[in-house]
């Protein structure tokens, strides 16, 4: 299921109901409100301290403030923060993230970045540098990825343009002009599955519909009928048409 931003809350509670998160680590299939890995990663190789002042390394001494690699070369920021290093297993896990498109993986590794860097921001006010105002040249970096093949969108391309700021009834419209589905304001899209032949969606009162071999059908108004309905398959869906 495509993760799809939630304005109610339950979008996340709804997609891991349907499709169940896996661990980050070891890719086992978690249990609800487990987290994001499996509880028996107890000994993952995170960085310790002494570390480099520069980029964040694991140094062998209290008394050396740079790695070997800082010693030697300049580098273009001021301080790295790493949480781990780079051995297994968080090697394979992040390869798989790479390679194998497990972006669900992300969550966990944003989440002990922003840990690490927690304690920086709240001493000392990290200023990241970004503004709207900042520019930087990217055409060495898309003529690089052109020369390998890869397919680029326009550098210049805007997806709050494309898509909206939010993904409301607007980008839905059909469904409404070709059912006439009355008393729909809004219309939000939860995710697609069954391998994009269902999409489904939400309205503002928390009515599901489902949009699935070319029919416009309603699973419930509520989430538990909506989810007995997809899921257990104990509540037929209404047919609009």
């Amino acid at each position: 299921m495509k993760r799809c931003a939630d304005k109610f809350g339950f979008g996340r509670l709804l997609t891991d109901l349907l499709y169940p998160r896996r661990c980050a680590i070891c890719d086992e299939v978690l249990p609800m409100g487990e987290g994001l890995i499996c509880r028996g990663h107890n000994s993952l190789p995170y960085v310790k301290t002494p570390s480099c002042m520069v980029c964040g390394k694991e140094v062998d001494s209290e008394e050396r403030e740079l790695c070997l690699d800082c010693e030697k070369h300049s580098r273009n920021f001021e301080r790295g923060f790493p949480v781990f290093n780079y051995v297994e297993p968080v090697k394979a896990s992040v390869l798989a993230i790479k390679y194998h498109n497990k972006k669900e993986y992300c969550d966990f590794y944003g989440a002990q970045m922003a840990e690490k860097v927690r304690p920086y921001v709240r001493r000392y006010g990290i200023d990241a540098g970004w503004s709207l105002e900042r520019q930087i040249d990217v055409d060495e970096v898309i003529d690089t990825l052109n020369s390998r093949g890869f397919l680029l969108t326009d550098k210049n391309f805007n997806p709050l343009k494309a898509i909206g700021k939010n993904l409301y009834k607007e980008s839905l419209e059909y469904l409404e002009d070709e059912y006439d589905i009355e008393g729909i304001n809004t219309v939000i899209p939860i995710g697609e599955n069954d391998n994009g032949n269902m999409l489904i969606l939400c309205t503002g009162d928390n009515v599901f519909y489902g949009y699935t071999d070319g029919c416009l059908v309603k699973y419930g108004n509520t989430i538990e009928e909506m989810l007995d309905c997809v899921i257990g398959e104990n509540i037929m869906p209404e047919y609009i048409d």
